[in-house]
């Protein structure tokens, strides 16, 4: 029997907190929309899911595959380290334009989300190397079919939030088949708020036609709290601060940022996901 939508979101808060409060409904941060939201506690182990079906169903990772990506380029030295600068060309990316037009290291283009960057690590990546790395990850389902340059950009690569949550663990914990080195550099790669009390780390991803990710972790101290959030999402709440402001008043409802929380992104990316776009 599936149980109705709503009820995975009516866990006690002590599932995640480890205090009692009262019952709460996250249905009502996902109103006119289909959308999923994991939270996982890696002291407790203990995990929430609002949607449970759609957080076992596999989307495009979109711009979220930048993570592993930059993990990949890392460990096979296609990229050096988070200050390794690579040069635009403007005449064989015509089409783009704004803040990813432009010289970009991995740090930046990480934070910025410069598909095109992405591009280019991955021809040097090259096809084994590339499909042997997500083997080892076990990254959702693991094809790179769609072409060595956009098989994340809403072509043959998928994963579910559950899998996103699986994978954010491991980066967390150091399991990952990497250096500590390299994972360390991409978690600090990741950081999009610092503030009294907690880091909220995160990667957002886009299809440009609705599909909107926000996978990421919270660390307080030594607690760290694993989430990812996927929608999809009206235009009018399609964009990325919107997208982080439903985020954070979920992680706020779950106790796990404080109630008041300051408006400070960090160069938060500007996306249209297709190949080349602006």
């Amino acid at each position: 029997m599936t149980l109705p939508r709503i009820l995975p979101a009516l866990f006690l808060l002590s599932v995640i907190t480890s205090c009692h409060r009262a019952p709460i409904d996250l249905g009502r941060h996902f109103k006119g929309f289909d959308g999923a939201f994991v939270l996982r506690d890696l002291e407790t182990g203990r995990t929430l899911r609002y949607n449970p079906e759609r957080c076992a169903a596999r989307f495009s990772p979109c711009s979220t595959f930048k993570l592993p990506h930059a993990l990949i380029a890392l460990d096979t030295g296609v990229a050096s380290g988070p200050d390794h600068l690579l040069p635009f060309h403007p005449q064989r990316y015509p089409q783009v334009r704004g803040s990813w037009a432009e010289d970009h290291t991995l740090a930046s283009a990480l934070r910025t989300s410069a598909v095109w960057y992405f591009q280019e690590t991955a021809t040097g990546i090259g096809q084994t190397r590339m499909q042997r790395q997500l083997d080892r990850l076990a990254y959702g389902n693991r094809d790179i079919d769609g072409g060595l340059t956009d098989f994340w950009l809403d072509s043959s690569l998928a994963i579910s939030p559950d899998e996103q949550v699986d994978f954010l663990t491991k980066l967390v914990r150091n399991e990952l088949p990497f250096q500590r080195k390299h994972m360390q550099q991409v978690r600090e790669m990741m950081v999009l708020e610092r503030a009294d009390g907690y880091t909220l780390h995160g990667k957002t991803g886009s299809d440009g036609q609705g599909l909107g990710w926000l996978v990421g972790y919270v660390q307080r101290g030594e607690r760290v709290f694993v989430f990812a959030y996927n929608a999809d999402l009206p235009d009018e709440k399609a964009g990325v601060k919107h997208r982080l402001g439903m985020v954070k008043a979920i992680l706020r409802d779950l106790h796990v940022l404080p109630l008041l929380t300051p408006i400070s992104y960090r160069a938060l990316p500007l996306e249209n996901e297709s190949p080349g776009s602006p």
